[in-house]
């Protein structure tokens, strides 16, 4: 099975995931850097809802609904891959999930993402997956996994540093 342009990239460990993000100019954001943009709304005038410096639990806000999380979260999605699975029904495609905090998708369930902590044999993962529910998708919860390992569960975003 071919995976689609709209797919998050999976099954990718961390080194994999921070040359591709440096061949394309970028990098793996710090933990603290994916948390902040998670959790805390920097939109001055957004129309979510979302209060501007206002942290809230989730990367969807006080709640976890519309996110793909086993059956925790209440999303009406199929997979492709569902039938294959035993424990829950895959990711979806990309940007399929309900918008979060500062305009993210995906911050959230979906895929665990790769994040740089100071450490040389593991690295962190940040905002659950499809495999768990809710309860690793909150503020504050960190996991961590070999730099070497992949899962079809972990994919990874770059970031871009701005100079002035």
């Amino acid at each position: 099975m071919a995976a689609l342009d709209n797919e998050p990239v999976v099954h990718i460990n961390f080194n994999e995931a921070k040359n591709y993000c440096k061949w394309n100019k970028k990098r793996i954001p710090t933990i603290k850097e994916w948390e902040l943009a998670a959790y805390t709304e920097f939109r001055l005038n957004n129309k979510d809802g979302y209060k501007f410096k206002k942290s809230y639990p989730y990367p969807t806000g006080d709640n976890t609904l519309g996110l793909n999380c086993l059956n925790d979260c209440n999303f009406n999605y199929s997979s492709k891959f569902s039938k294959f699975l035993l424990r829950g029904y895959g990711h979806v495609s990309t940007s399929s999930t309900k918008e979060g905090i500062n305009g993210l998708y995906d911050m959230g369930g979906n895929v665990w993402e790769w994040v740089d902590i100071n450490d040389n044999s593991y690295k962190g993962i940040k905002g659950g997956s499809w495999w768990y529910g809710k309860n690793q998708m909150i503020q504050g919860y960190d996991a961590t996994k070999p730099k070497n390992m992949s899962a079809v569960y972990i994919g990874f975003r770059c970031v871009k540093d701005f100079k002035n």
